[in-house]
């Protein structure tokens, strides 16, 4: 602790440019997340002795693990050049069903999306800038995905025309994999001190870490390999988390939601709400993305990122659906597997919202509208946006909703909002509409 307090102080004095500020910063922020995880631990310590009293068990007696029962899926070596990352791949993620109580819903505006499909292996994600380290595109099952392969601070941030592109309601959404080619378990690297994380660093205008206007954004997310999440003073933890790495986060794929107001940000692990911290000041401009301890050699922790949006504003459904005028709703939080019409879990969030809205107003009636970008043949995009919509309507029905109050209608390609020409304008034409009848 004390080393890191001196470091502190050398970098306030000698640190002038931005990313030297970025670093203050990061490393600042780093000692109080060291103090919440000793603290941590000490419960931890103090829990386990007093089981230990309870069932008579030697503080000593060490437990044997057999060799079979290890998780074989990132036993095979990931070289950090490799285009294609250890064979067996990550789990899956939480079914949809998981998701029944999930009440996160993302901005209405898409302002930056990034899928890395079509991407080439082993090239720099061309929609981001890489900030150190060894950041290049891979593939997990075929899954073409972007790596954190080496370097302790590795990181990116969007390529965006400006710089100041948050607006004060947004939302940040991607997926990220802590995973070892070494074979390790979270609970190994957790008893070596070095478990891993990743950051979202706020930054104010001109690529800027300025305290005045980042308020409470000054504090990044910090978000552990062990599902302990810490923004500002607020620190929480995912339930289902053992210290043997036994958990359903660690080596597959966890969903990240974040959504900030004028007022608040709440932060979600998968289908969990982690924090929910008060906003009193500021405004963040931009956003970087960094891990923190992953290294190639010797511990062999990597971290990968894939599907990541980025969106403004919050309509509010239940005004604009309840509306004596016949009312369009885009339903952001819907979103479906890549060329596909399966919805994704998270998409609940929204589908939530839409089933409260009904009950409240058992009249309501609306068409489901499936649309998508340019991308591909006419016919088959038709098809799959209507695919989509009845997907949407079928779920709905699952859940409650009389059949007769909906309707679906699939438009291809054929009414976009937003130009097919940026990668930004496509994700904002693939969407799912909700139209008063």
């Amino acid at each position: 602790m004390k080393k890191l307090l001196l470091l502190c102080i050398s970098l306030t004095l000698f640190c002038s440019t931005s990313y030297s500020q970025d670093i203050l910063n990061r490393v600042r922020n780093k000692v109080n997340q060291r103090a919440n995880q000793k603290t941590d631990e000490a419960i931890n310590k103090s829990l386990d002795k007093a089981e230990d009293a309870v069932t008579g068990k030697k503080a000593d007696t060490k437990t044997e693990t057999n060799p079979d029962k290890q998780n074989t899926s990132s036993t095979t070596e990931t070289k950090s050049s490799s285009a294609e990352t250890a064979a067996g791949g990550p789990g899956t993620e939480l079914p949809i069903k998981a998701y029944l109580n999930f009440d996160f819903v993302p901005g209405d505006s898409v302002i930056f999306e990034d899928n890395f499909v079509g991407e080439t292996t082993e090239e720099i994600p061309s929609l981001w800038v890489p900030t150190g380290g060894v950041v290049e595109i891979t593939k997990i099952n075929g899954e073409t995905v972007t790596g954190f392969l080496d370097g302790f601070y590795t990181g990116m941030y969007p390529r965006m025309k400006k710089y100041n592109y948050l607006t004060q309601r947004f939302s940040v959404e991607f997926d990220y994999l802590f995973r070892s080619n070494k074979g390790k378990k979270w609970g190994q690297y957790r008893g070596e001190g070095s478990e891993g994380a990743l950051e979202i660093v706020f930054h104010s205008d001109d690529k800027d870490m300025d305290a005045k206007q980042l308020g409470d954004y000054e504090n990044g997310i910090h978000i552990e390999s062990s599902g302990a999440v810490t923004f500002k003073e607020f620190r929480g933890k995912y339930k289902g988390v053992d210290d043997f790495g036994e958990a359903e986060i660690y080596d597959k794929w966890v969903h990240v939601s974040i959504a900030a107001t004028e007022r608040g940000m709440k932060i979600y692990l998968n289908n969990q709400r982690i924090v929910n911290a008060p906003i009193a000041s500021g405004k963040a401009a931009s956003i970087k993305i960094y891990s923190e301890g992953n290294t190639a050699e010797p511990d062999g922790r990597q971290l990968f990122i894939r599907n990541v949006q980025i969106a403004g504003g919050g309509k509010d459904p239940y005004k604009q659906l309840t509306s004596t005028t016949k009312a369009t709703y885009v339903a952001r939080g819907i979103n479906f597997d890549y060329n596909k019409a399966t919805l994704k879990p998270e998409s609940m969030g929204e589908i939530n919202k839409i089933i409260g809205i009904l009950k409240d107003h058992p009249d309501l009636k609306f068409e489901i509208g499936g649309h998508t970008d340019s991308e591909g043949d006419d016919a088959y995009n038709l098809k799959l946006s209507q695919q989509r919509s009845d997907a949407v309507k079928a779920k709905l029905v699952e859940l409650g909703v009389d059949e007769s109050r909906i309707t679906t209608k699939g438009f291809g390609e054929t009414k976009p909002i937003a130009s097919n020409e940026t990668p930004e304008g496509r994700a904002s034409n693939r969407r799912v509409e909700l139209v008063k009848k």
